[in-house]
């Protein structure tokens, strides 16, 4: 069936409208690590550079903030309604997160190679998680600008008319929205399978300084963190595949990758809702804070893997009508 233009408007908000909550957890985490890295005392200077970069640091955390709430806005706003005016905005907002994220990796890439830091394990992790996220903001933001500069395209402006429709089946829009909440939830529950590999080596340092035996708890987390970078990469595989290949059993194959990663995401949260009754977890070892962080991300994804099975269900009904 050809997609009409009202179908292509919908397609552009609705990618965009994905890509911009995406980026909406991105900007949030890089504002908070960005007030996290100011306070290294290595930081703390009077003069040159490093005043520059230590306000930047600062700026970042106040502007992701303010960005972070807008994102949110046109994502929810660009995902679920019906509005044409949300392109105009949605491409503002992705253009300033661009550009704020541009910065924030060059204050990444300054803390990253400053001498007079004494690293530990925790700033360096940090730090370089600093320098991925900004370098994933920055690349969804330039995707959510073309989406939405694509979609002002398909509708009537004052000094010029919307825009042909190509020849393109309805079948591969609705492949390639479900490529995209499919790589979304990937790259989610990598971070969440980082994060069970974090807690297995805090449960297994608890259980060194305390001579404790939680082998059980840190054996699974070990477990989770293996399947989940499995499961998490075979889905990515599958989410280019869906914008490279016209080919609608890719459809019933991102299905199956919702089915795996929603039961990831249910073992990883019956798990870990146990180790918060733990010793290990009433001594931070991890502290609690992560495995609420972690639950958040797991019910984003949770969202994303939904819009991935409807977007499957919608083909099949698409098929008997």
């Amino acid at each position: 069936m050809q997609i009409s233009r009202i179908e292509m408007r919908n397609y552009y908000r609705k990618c965009a409208g994905y890509l911009s909550l995406m980026n909406t957890i991105f900007v949030l985490v890089a504002s908070c690590l960005a007030i996290y890295i100011a306070d290294f005392d290595e930081l703390d200077v009077d003069e040159g550079t490093g005043v520059v970069m230590l306000n930047g640091l600062y700026f970042i955390f106040v502007a992701g903030l303010i960005f972070t709430v807008l994102s949110l806005i046109a994502g929810i706003v660009g995902a679920k309604s019906q509005s044409e005016g949300i392109f105009n905005f949605s491409r503002l907002i992705s253009l300033l997160i661009t550009a704020l994220m541009v910065f924030s990796c060059v204050t990444s890439v300054y803390v990253a190679v400053n001498e007079k830091i004494e690293w530990t394990g925790e700033t360096r992790v940090m730090t370089i998680l600093y320098v991925i996220i900004s370098i994933l903001s920055v690349a969804f933001g330039v995707v959510t600008f073309l989406y939405s500069h694509n979609g002002t395209k398909y509708y009537d402006k004052n000094n010029r008319l919307a825009k042909d429709v190509p020849e393109i089946e309805t079948d591969r829009s609705v492949r390639v929205q479900q490529g995209i909440v499919l790589l979304c939830a990937a790259v989610l529950n990598m971070a969440i399978a980082f994060l069970a590999f974090y807690f297995h080596n805090m449960i297994e340092y608890f259980d060194r300084t305390l001579v404790e035996s939680n082998k059980g708890f840190s054996g699974f987390y070990m477990g989770l963190f293996i399947v989940g970078i499995i499961l998490a990469g075979v889905t990515v595989i599958l989410s280019v595949l869906q914008f490279v290949q016209n080919r609608n059993e890719l459809l019933t194959a991102g299905l199956i990758a919702v089915l795996g990663n929603t039961g990831y995401l249910v073992a990883f949260t019956v798990l870990s809702i146990v180790a918060m009754t733990q010793n290990f977890v009433k001594s931070q070892c991890p502290d609690s804070s992560y495995i609420i962080f972690a639950f958040v991300l797991c019910c984003c994804s949770g969202w994303y893997l939904f819009e991935g099975a409807k977007k499957g269900r919608q083909r099949k009904k698409d098929k008997k009508i």
